[in-house]
């Protein structure tokens, strides 16, 4: 009888145990920063666009042909800037991290060390068709844990469709 008690406690205490779910952390957090020369001037203004993660950035309609772009990004874990694409964008980047978190208006708004990433397009020259592609913050543990942007230039061409004709 003792061992069919205990048994039945064993049992009870891993099915709670199990029944505990660790979750996972959230997505990286990322935005866009705008940085656009203030017309007539040497002077450089920052615009932070109002885009949600993971999706299109169309540049000449999302922000300027001649503006530079800094992607940043910040988790409780350490992350990094992909670019995968079928261009060649010639970009910078930068990692750090902090013991505490950034504080909002004189409060701490997250606790634990913070990881930050950034990536900056259009330092060397303007941004085109070359920078297209799929900008991703991810985690460096667990890659599935990301966030992105998808920038789009078309740039001066044209997009044409090409047809195959037979001859006979």
């Amino acid at each position: 009888m003792e061992k069919a008690i205990a048994a039945l406690l064993i049992f009870a205490i891993f099915g709670f145990v199990n029944s505990l779910q660790v979750s996972d952390p959230p997505p990286p957090h990322i935005r866009i920063v705008e940085i656009k020369k203030e017309l007539q001037s040497t002077r450089e203004g920052e615009h932070i666009l109002n885009k949600p993660p993971n999706s299109y950035v169309v540049v000449g309609q999302d922000i300027q042909a001649n503006s530079k772009v800094l992607f940043e990004c910040d988790a409780q874990y350490p992350v990094q800037w992909v670019y995968t694409g079928p261009g060649m964008p010639e970009y910078y980047t930068n990692t750090s991290s902090t013991s505490h978190t950034r504080p909002a208006e004189g409060l701490i708004t997250r606790p634990g060390p913070l990881f930050m990433a950034s990536l900056t397009l259009g330092l060397n020259k303007p941004i085109g068709p070359q920078d297209s592609g799929k900008y991703i913050c991810r985690s460096l543990q667990t890659v599935d844990l990301n966030s992105f942007y998808y920038l789009y230039d078309k740039g001066k061409f044209l997009t044409c469709r090409f047809e195959t004709f037979r001859s006979w």
